[in-house]
């Protein structure tokens, strides 16, 4: 059986964002009979997550997607130059597609894009002309494939996970808790700028004596949220979790939820969410699904595409400085100052979801129904 679509992207590595926008994703495709594969670094674990017929990202990948009649780029970063193997890489994998099935329909759906070198930029140009649709879900890649001049169509949305229909997951928006127990989430990352251990010690030195202030002083409980488990290439979220912890004098009021990879990832990760009171996070998408679900959060800085997203949604003023990162005082008075504004935060928040949402699936999810009207 010739498969008709197949989806392509950092699937099947651990990281929860990655899932979580291959799960919205999917939740569109399915609604016409498509004939769906995945390509995935972890066949077996993308099946048990999203019940989807799954294939190993290896060279017999290539005759099924030489049989396909859509193929989709299903989102992420994966078009930057923050590793410099990441955009030869997949440019080859475009490429190579688009060499073996001339007639297939390629889309980038969802897609980050970063590149400062200059032969990078004109191997983007030569990959994204093969293509016949582009998505992107921030306005600096928005800008930068526009620079390129490129003649194929090109839509720009907040991130895929917005156009997640909630109440298909049976979740509701708000969390209605009336503890006298303050619960945040946390999702803590390595940060990539350190330049030695003494840096690394200091850092973990902030996090943990604030965290523990904030439990003394606020009562509250924390909850770790890892967004990155181990897998070979990665520092993961889970382990500089239990270093934190484990500097922290508080520690029997501090927990760890690692959701299981299996097909309860989504709603076990979203009823986790509407728990907490605030979030504070690093990783991109717990930023994401915060703001998607009316979560009040705050944003450690960690990588440049968490402060596009943030200035996209008009929401700088929830990022982390970096001087108040530095100081055990200063991070503990942003934390409590959120904590003492949380519901004028939540008000804002709920008040995007709905232009959010439109717009995500304006500029991601929509285009798919050209994929239907042709099958059909």
């Amino acid at each position: 059986m010739t498969t008709q679509c197949i989806v392509v992207g950092w699937f099947g590595y651990n990281n929860l964002g990655d899932e979580l926008m291959l799960h919205s994703l999917l939740s569109h495709l399915r609604e016409g009979d498509l004939g769906l594969t995945v390509v995935s670094g972890d066949p077996r674990q993308t099946e048990k997550i999203h019940g989807i017929n799954s294939i190993s990202k290896n060279w017999s990948a290539f005759e099924r997607l030489r049989l396909a009649e859509n193929v989709i780029f299903g989102g992420g970063q994966i078009f930057s130059d923050n590793r410099a193997r990441t955009i030869p890489l997949w440019s080859s994998i475009l490429r190579m597609i688009r060499l073996l099935n001339k007639g297939s329909r390629i889309m980038l759906l969802n897609q980050g894009f970063e590149a400062k070198n200059k032969v990078l930029c004109k191997m983007l140009r030569s990959t994204l002309s093969r293509t016949n649709f582009i998505s992107v879900r921030d306005s600096v890649s928005f800008g930068f494939v526009k620079a390129l001049d490129l003649d194929v169509p090109l839509l720009s949305g907040p991130d895929i996970l917005f156009a997640l229909s909630l109440d298909r997951e049976g979740n509701q928006l708000v969390h209605t808790d009336d503890s006298s127990v303050t619960t945040i989430g946390v999702n803590l990352r390595p940060p990539f700028w350190w330049h030695d251990q003494s840096e690394a010690e200091r850092y973990e030195h902030v996090l943990a004596s604030s965290l523990d202030r904030v439990i003394q002083e606020r009562n509250a409980e924390l909850v770790f949220v890892p967004f990155r488990l181990p897998d070979k290439e990665h520092h993961s979220d889970l382990d500089f979790s239990k270093t934190i912890i484990s500097k922290m004098k508080n520690k029997e009021r501090a927990e760890i939820f690692v959701c299981p990879l299996d097909n309860s990832l989504f709603s076990n990760l979203m009823h986790c969410f509407r728990q907490f009171d605030l979030f504070i996070g690093t990783a991109l998408h717990s930023l994401i699904l915060s703001c998607k679900l009316g979560v009040p959060f705050l944003a450690f800085p960690y990588q440049k595409k968490c402060d596009i997203f943030m200035n996209d949604i008009g929401l700088a003023n929830l990022v982390i400085k970096p001087h108040e990162m530095l100081s055990p005082d200063l991070l503990y008075k942003r934390i409590s100052s959120a904590l003492d504004t949380k519901n004028e935060i939540r008000s804002l928040l709920l008040s995007k979801e709905k232009t959010l949402f439109q717009d995500s699936k304006k500029a991601h999810t929509e285009p798919l129904s050209s994929l239907r009207e042709i099958l059909n």
